[in-house]
């Protein structure tokens, strides 16, 4: 996106979001982030936030609210 952007700039282009935003880069990451509670960049795992998303247990009211 950053260097979409740069060359829109420079050439005096207008900038068309749909097509410098891949639809498949951002589902990927947020499929990524509910599945693992993993919230930051994949490749700095060390760096993202941990437990941000929990599975919701419904078995019971009292397990719900935990």
């Amino acid at each position: 996106l950053y260097k979409y952007v740069q060359r829109c700039v420079e050439t005096g282009r207008q900038l068309y979001l749909n097509i410098g935003v891949k639809a498949s880069t951002l589902s990927g990451g947020l499929k990524y982030a509910l599945a693992t509670g993993n919230w930051g960049e994949q490749k700095k795992a060390a760096s993202s936030k941990a437990g941000v998303s929990q599975v919701l247990n419904r078995y019971t009211y009292a397990s719900t609210l935990s």
